[in-house]
């Protein structure tokens, strides 16, 4: 009953820590309190995960999982099993050394801002669990440029210094940019606040930052050779950062001459009346950039597509976006002109009936499919803005966010229509959507450490962050001998959106799923888990395959697993081989031992009262059953005195088929002493005819208490005349004593007749040697007066 818990409880353990690694179900376990890490991209970091020894054992039966939670979810890290470690980062691992000696450390070279999140560090052995979390906290450090880094200017004229902030990024987002005017002898910092400028932080595919700052300059002669220092303020610096450039301000050239006047006046003025004419009377179509999108567009996930529309005149333009699904008929998600006028009250009542986001400038809003004014509907649809690049240049970006749905989205088309004076007929431009999916990710099936012959198991598959649905598993089992075959999987495709997953399941194998839904992304998590009963003769060495097909993306991949089947030994009660233990008369216990597997790697240990006894222990010839089980039998032989009473014998039994070891135990409860007989004295010494003679002997050292004593005359027994004394026990040696006599009057009869004592003692008679018994013949008997 012991084992088959032991069993029962590890495919608890295993099935649990499957869930933990991809849907965070926590078990009961010891949990230290979140730490912070610090570090700067591309260094190295070491997470720390320090585990009591005592709680580890065998580092083989030791797993260990790193997880990282972070915008895109929780996912596996690192995972250590049977003493071997996988990582699903790029570099990152566990010492197994270290590990060893509780050191669960996962080290992170060259880190990265995608990294940052908070790391979960569980560790599970046979003797306790242990979980550990720490939040990583990664920043960049940026660089500065000044540009340029000397510049010359004529008196009367402006000039623009740069200020770059950024390098290869940095992270976080918060920093501050500070303009200081150096000049004097000595040197004097004055802050610049006026014709200041600048820029929002832009966000790289990194995830870092750049930001620039723009300092315009009217100097005159005064400033000359004066320095201009940009301060850069950022959390990863204890001091800021600055670069600066000198300016030198030199006078303008003498006049040109009254001709040369003449001439630049009358070329301006043509320049000017050309000008005029390009920007009031001349047409120019507008230039337009076809739909362009970064990446793939994936089921899902938002996208975003832009368009320039630019160097068109006049200013008057219409722009209409149209979507278009397979078989039905095209919809307006955008109708925009510019020459509907704006004013604050209009816009507000404008935004009111077909905005449902906040614009960012009079000329954007964002219209849904058919303009249907519900706000949850946005996500799922298509919306479009148009923005202004430049003030007075005539420039737009159009941008169309995307959220598509790979079922009913697929092969949609997007239809711009452009009006313009310049255009006799509208420009028109087409995107047709490719939409993708996205790849599983299929992790290390998990397994319990010990794997029993006959002990349910459960083989655990994660299979993480794919979409859309459908996704067939399907089970395999290949022998020893390289045949293969299914035993196990989902139909073609999975469930309903309830949940309801049809399985096919063999003779001797069950599946299940467990199904989830990362709410940021969409993604789809399964756990699929095949249940059977393994034996020896069917499963030793036997490799188990999970497949996995993914129908969007086309995409195949496989994990196995070599169970190494074991068989936990089997223990009888411990049996005493003689029906009373005598003291001080040997005596031998045996306990059986039967139902395991391998053989080579059983070991049997005797205790007596926690003390290991090898004197006397033998092991029987190993035996092997039709199952492929061993057998044997464990003796001990011993000879127990009384201090031995009340003392347990256990006989242990480890083997690689139990997780502990396993044990019975037999407690010597009684012992028995025969009695013994001290020499019969006869009063008086002489016999005499006729006169009363008592013979007396004392009965000591026997244990229980229960004794008959008789005394027998030749082979008859004597009843009149016996008197036997309570037994009373000694103190010390707890056995007991007692004196018995017999009286009775001589005659001639009882010449050359033997006088002895018998004792009934645990169903035993006990007659004493002969030198104890009195022959009345030993001296004369002499005739009473």
């Amino acid at each position: 009953m012991v084992d088959a818990a032991v069993g029962r409880r590890w495919i608890f353990y295993s099935w649990c820590w499957g869930i933990f690694v991809i849907l965070t179900s926590a078990t009961e376990s010891r949990t230290s309190d979140v730490t912070q890490r610090h570090v700067l991209v591309s260094n190295n970091i070491s997470l720390p995960c320090l585990v009591p020894i005592s709680s580890l054992g065998d580092l083989g039966d030791v797993s260990v999982l790193w997880t990282i939670s972070d915008t895109k979810g929780m996912r596996l890290l690192y995972n250590v099993t049977a003493g071997t470690g996988t990582s699903h980062r790029t570099g990152a691992h566990v010492s197994l050394e270290r590990l060893s000696l509780g050191d669960a450390s996962l080290v992170i070279p060259q880190v990265q801002l995608g990294d940052k999140g908070i790391y979960t560090c569980a560790v599970y052995s046979a003797f306790s669990n242990f979980m550990a979390q720490v939040e990583l906290l990664v920043s960049a450090r940026p660089t500065i440029q000044v540009q340029p880094s000397q510049a010359e200017v004529t008196l009367g004229n402006e000039k623009t210094f740069i200020c770059k902030v950024g390098g290869f990024g940095f992270y976080p987002k918060h920093v501050k940019i500070t303009w200081w005017k150096v000049s004097g002898n000595p040197a004097e910092e004055t802050a610049v606040t006026t014709n200041v400028c600048i820029g929002s932080p832009k966000l790289n595919s990194g995830g870092s930052y750049d930001i620039s700052s723009f300092l315009l300059l009217n100097p005159g002669l005064e400033d000359n050779e004066t320095f201009y220092k940009c301060l850069v303020h950022h959390p990863t610096f204890t001091e800021p950062l600055s670069q600066q450039s000198q300016l030198f301000v030199k006078e303008p050239e003498k006049q040109f001459s009254g001709f040369l006047v003449i001439v630049i006046v009358m070329l301006a003025a043509f320049l000017i009346i050309l000008l005029v004419y390009l920007l009031l009377f001349k047409r120019v179509p507008p230039r337009v950039t076809e739909l362009s999108l970064k990446g793939p567009l994936k089921h899902k996930e938002k996208s975003t597509f832009q368009c320039l529309v630019s160097d068109f005149h006049p200013k008057h333009i219409a722009i209409k976006l149209f979507l278009q699904r397979k078989d039905q008929e095209k919809h307006m998600i955008l109708n925009w002109n510019n020459r509907r006028p704006f004013n604050k009250s209009a816009f507000k009542e404008f935004l009111q009936e077909v905005c449902f986001s906040n614009p960012k400038n009079q000329d954007e809003c964002c219209i849904p499919i058919n303009s249907v004014p519900d706000v949850r509907d946005l996500c799922h649809s298509f919306s479009a803005e148009i923005s202004k690049e430049g003030q007075d240049d005539g420039t737009l970006m159009l941008q169309v966010s995307a959220f598509p749905d790979i079922s009913t989205d697929q092969d949609v088309k997007l239809l711009l229509d452009i009006e313009h004076p310049a255009l006799r007929n509208p420009l028109q431009k087409n995107f047709t959507l490719h939409i993708v999916g996205e790849k599983p990710r299929l992790n290390e099936i998990l397994a319990p450490p010990i794997v029993c012959h006959g002990d349910l198991v459960a083989l655990t598959c994660p299979v993480s962050g794919f979409k859309p649905r459908p996704l067939s598993i399907t089970w395999f089992k290949r022998d020893r001998n390289g045949e293969m075959w299914r035993v196990g999987g989902t139909d073609e495709h999975l469930g309903a959106e309830n949940g309801t997953i049809p399985v096919k399941q063999s003779v001797s194998c069950w599946h299940s799923i467990s199904e989830g839904q990362c709410s940021e992304d969409f993604t789809y998590n399964i756990m699929s888990i095949l249940t059977f009963v393994p034996s020896l003769q069917e499963d030793l060495e036997s490799t188990y395959i999970c497949e996995v097909y993914h129908h969007a993306t086309q995409f195949t991949q496989r994990r196995s697993k070599v169970l190494h089947v074991k068989a936990s030994p089997q223990l009888d009660n411990i049996q005493l081989m003689q029906e009373n233990p005598q003291a001080d008369v040997p005596m031998t216990l045996q306990c059986r031992i039967h139902s395991y597997f391998p053989q080579d790697t059983l070991e049997v240990v005797w205790y007596v009262d926690g003390k290991e006894v090898k004197a006397g222990v033998t092991v029987s010839d190993t035996g092997q059953a039709d199952n492929s089980l061993y057998h044997c039998t464990s003796l001990i032989k011993l000879t127990p005195t009384w201090k031995d009473v009340g003392k347990q014998f256990k006989c242990e039994v480890r083997n690689d088929g139990l997780a502990q070891s396993t044990f019975k135990e037999w407690t010597l409860t009684k012992l028995t002493s025969l009695p013994k007989v001290d020499k019969i004295i006869c009063e008086p010494k002489v016999p005499v005819f006729g006169q009363p003679v008592t013979m007396s002997c004392t009965i000591r050292d026997f244990y229980p208490k229960d004794c008959s004593v008789v005394w027998v005359k030749g082979f008859e027994i004597m009843s009149d005349g016996t008197e036997t004394e309570e037994p009373e026990a000694d103190k010390e040696t707890k056995l007991y004593r007692c004196k018995t006599r017999h009286t009775f009057i001589p005659t001639r009869d009882d010449l050359g007749c033997e006088l002895t004592v018998e004792m009934i003692h645990q169903g035993i008679t006990l007659r004493p040697p002969k030198d104890l018994s009195l022959m009345l013949t030993e001296g004369d008997l002499h005739c009473g007066r």
